[in-house]
């Protein structure tokens, strides 16, 4: 009887210690790019594909504009997410809207995606948000104050403030737009996007 006695006490110490332990350890959200970054270069990183939402377009939106399929463009804005910080609140004027979708890749099947809203402000500044795409954020068409309806439901909180813009990671030559990649791509994004 003491031998059990003895073996709940030192159960209930172990269980306390747990508690402490666990409740003293700082949990951090991670930041959006390290899991990307891990995913690209394992080579699970398939392609990037860029939509833009668009006023001036009869096409439902967000509409794609480009993709980037070769690794070191990957990288790249794998990279640039990374030089990403936390931003306390999104502050300023929505300029414009872009989904960054990204879709990996395993035994050669496309495996999962994972989806970012990019953001620039009237005032120079550019976030960067990991969110979960689905229809609420797809419109038939897109006018200007869509964007505080797609703002309000993401939130003005968890975003990350970046140094510069997509269009400056590469140079315009570098970028592949919808032009570019033929009917089998274009055709490949509407299937997967939604």
């Amino acid at each position: 009887m003491a031998v059990n006695a003895k073996i709940r006490i030192l159960r209930f110490l172990i269980l306390c210690l747990s508690a402490i332990l666990c409740g003293c350890s700082e949990q951090q959200t991670p930041h959006p790019g390290t899991a990307l970054e891990s995913l690209f270069q394992s080579g699970k990183g398939k392609a990037i594909w860029v939509h833009q939402y668009r006023e001036d377009s009869i096409k439902a939106q967000p509409e794609l504009i480009s993709l980037y399929s070769d690794k070191t463009e990957q990288l790249a804005i794998v990279d640039w997410i990374l030089s990403g910080q936390n931003a306390d609140e999104f502050t300023g004027t929505i300029n414009s809207l872009l989904v960054l979708q990204f879709e990996y890749e395993t035994a050669n099947k496309v495996s999962d995606y994972a989806y970012m809203m990019y953001a620039e402000t009237s005032e120079g500044e550019h976030y960067l948000k990991p969110f979960a795409m689905g229809p609420k954020f797809q419109f038939d068409s897109y006018r200007q104050e869509d964007g505080k309806t797609i703002l309000a439901l993401l939130g003005a909180d968890q975003w990350y403030k970046l140094d510069k813009a997509l269009h400056d990671v590469f140079p315009p030559a570098a970028t592949k737009p919808l032009e570019q990649l033929g009917k089998n791509s274009y055709a490949m994004g509407e299937i997967h996007f939604f």
